[in-house]
């Protein structure tokens, strides 16, 4: 058999009571007990407010865990220039880094709208170009392409009046 589940309410009088994970006292389930924390099925903290606030840390450790984070990115950073770019890729557009290094190479390292400007991956100038609706990545682009596929807010009957715009004879 597996692990029998803790009794976290109880009802007293009518009265909805909630137990502290930390103390495990039975407490009255509402804000003046329990903090609000809305990734919990209730929306309410899992311990009291009382062993929450002696288990937070004390500014001194927020200090040195901070630190110690800094100093674990800096490391990371050193070894890897491009992982945390490479990352905000992979959780962004689902992309992962072989797939994305590979899409320049089959690009040419050139946008795929205007063909002029050398990209290279994990810079300011390229840009992942996907379709807001599905999230599907298209390609690679450079900056101002992708900012003018953005202007045009992907609508294909925007861009062809453009190009029509475009066409007519100047005066």
């Amino acid at each position: 058999m597996g692990k029998k589940q803790p009794i976290l309410y109880e009802i007293r009088d009518g009265e909805e009571y909630k137990r502290c994970t930390k103390c495990f006292v039975f407490q009255p389930k509402g804000l003046s007990h329990f903090s609000a924390h809305q990734s919990c099925k209730d929306g309410l903290n899992s311990q009291c407010r009382v062993c929450h606030k002696a288990y937070n840390k004390t500014p001194d450790q927020l200090k040195k865990a901070s630190a110690n984070a800094k100093k674990r990115r800096r490391e990371k950073k050193a070894e890897d220039p491009n992982f945390f770019k490479s990352e905000k890729i992979r959780i962004t557009y689902k992309l992962k880094r072989e797939v994305y290094e590979n899409m320049f190479e089959e690009q040419g390292f050139k946008c795929m709208i205007c063909q002029e400007a050398s990209i290279k991956p994990y810079t300011k100038h390229s840009h992942v170009d996907h379709c807001h609706k599905t999230g599907k990545v298209r390609g690679i682009l450079c900056k101002d392409c992708n900012l003018g596929l953005g202007r045009f807010k992907d609508s294909v009957e925007s861009l062809e009046r453009a190009i029509d715009y475009l066409r007519r004879p100047a005066c």
